[in-house]
Order: C-alpha cells, then sequence, then structure tokens
C-alpha cells in the first residue's frame, strides 16, 4: 500500500526544521510531522522509554496509512532505530545519522558531534564517522540543556552563556555535527563561538526525498501531543511563519 503522506517523528521543534525544510523544497509533497513534546526532552530517557515513545508515535502515523517515516529524532536514532525496524517490517524507516555523515566535508580531521546525552552516550555517530573515515578524531559532546531552553524559546543571553562554556575547550575542530535536529535553529549563536563548518541533518534529507521514486502529493500537516497553541507560537517566533498545529493525544512516559 503506498503510503499517503511522509512521516517525521520528533520530540518537538527540532523535527520542524527538516518538515519546514522539506516542504519549502518539495510543496506539492504530503509530510506529516508527529511531534512527541509531552516526552520533550528525549535525550534524558532511558531505551526502554525511548522504545515506547517511538512505537506510540509509528502506531500514530500508521492509523493514518502513513508507512514511510523519517527518524529525525537523533535520539531515537541512535538507540532504538534497530528495534522499531523489527516491530514494524511494514514501514519504511530513514535515519538521519547515516545520511548526516555522509555529507561530512571529506577534509575534515577533528569533528565534534553536539548532542544529547542519549546520543553521545549511544557512540552512534563516532561509529559511523569512524567506518568511513577511520583516521578521524571524533568527540562526543552531550549539551542535556540546550533543548529545554530551545523549546523554552530562551533568549540570546542564555543560549549564548551555555554555548560559551560548552564550546570554550573546543574551540579548533573542523566541523561542528548538529546532532540534535533543535541545533540547527541555534546556529547564529554557535557561529559566534566557533569557527568551524556547521553540519546538519537538513540537506542531507532534502537529497534523501530527491532520491525517492514515488512522493504521496498533497497536504502537509503538524500534530503535536502537548499544546497546539503553544507550538504554534514557538514556530512564529523561531520561524516566522503561522501555521496550523492540530494536537495528537499522547501519554507521557
Amino acid at each position: 500500500m503506498k503510503t499517503k503522506s511522509i512521516g517525521i517523528i520528533d520530540s518537538g521543534l527540532g523535527g520542524y526544521t527538516i518538515f519546514k525544510a522539506l516542504r519549502d523544497e518539495y510543496p506539492e509533497v504530503s509530510f506529516t510531522l508527529l511531534a512527541d513534546q509531552k516526552n520533550n526532552p528525549f535525550g534524558s530517557k532511558s531505551v526502554e522509554q525511548l522504545e515506547l515513545i517511538g512505537s506510540r508515535m509509528v502506531d500514530q502515523l500508521l492509523e493514518r496509512n502513513i508507512n514511510e517515516v523519517i527518524v529525525a529524532c537523533n535520539t531515537l536514532n541512535a538507540n532504538v532505530m534497530d528495534y522499531l525496524e523489527t516491530k514494524y517490517p511494514q514501514v519504511s524507516f530513514y535515519g538521519v545519522i547515516d545520511k548526516t555523515v555522509e555529507s561530512l566535508p571529506k577534509k575534515c580531521k577533528t569533528v565534534l558531534i553536539l548532542a544529547t546525552e542519549a546520543t553521545a552516550k549511544s557512540h552512534a555517530y563516532q561509529s559511523a564517522i569512524t567506518k568511513v573515515n577511520s583516521k578521524a578524531w571524533v568527540d562526543e559532546l552531550a549539551a542535556p540543556q540546550l533543548v529545554d531552553l530551545i523549546e523554552g524559546l530562551a533568549d540570546d543571553v542564555d543560549l549564548d552563556a551555555m554555548l560559551e562554556d560548552l564550546l570554550a575547550s573546543r574551540n579548533k575542530v573542523d566541523a561542528i555535527v548538529m546532532g540534535c535536529t533543535h541545533f540547527p535553529i541555534i546556529a547564529g549563536n554557535i557561529r559566534k563561538f566557533s569557527k568551524a563548518a556547521l553540519v546538519t541533518s537538513i540537506e542531507p534529507m532534502i537529497q534523501l526525498i530527491a532520491e525517492m521514486k514515488e512522493l504521496p502529493q498533497g497536504k502537509s500537516y503538524v500534530f503535536t501531543t502537548y499544546d497546539p497553541v503553544r507550538m504554534a507560537n514557538q514556530i512564529e517566533t523561531l520561524f516566522s511563519e503561522k501555521i496550523f498545529v492540530d494536537y495528537l493525544e499522547g501519554e507521557a512516559v
């Protein structure tokens, strides 16, 4: 059965960075973002909790006849991708990690992975990078409070203070991989403290869609499990666009 839309799952605004980029590039294609903001952030959750969260979101998409799913959340991608692929053989899953690593500039010798706690602990990026470049030096840095600051619409003063502290001793790397889809939102802040190339999952996901043969046409949708008015306000503040956000019932884990 052909999918009615291409699903995108994430904990919140990070998924919107992917959703917006894909919708802007492919306006005729139907995308459905499911943001489980009720359980945001995912980075501090256990693997068992992430399995439950991921399963619930996939179930919600399957109820809408969506069987092609972009796992935009790096934390889910790093920790439960194999679990989801095994549990849902009828679903085609597309992760961000391998595609993002493929987009790293070839000349990079030193790479900093800025990620959530769960993604950093999984060493998923380090493993993926060393498979293609065994000589690369990879540093994985957990930034557990950054997602909360972004979702809370923190001002530049608070963001800059945290980033300055995080990046103070890591300002000589060739590239910083944003190992969380929330982090491109604060790329401007990161550039204040590093001259490294910033690598995101956005362009790799645009290329992924370009490589797909059949794309579902139609309207795109945004759902949140928490407060749709709040998410709509977050999107307007951060992305300068008004969009309707619908509510989808979810449970906290």
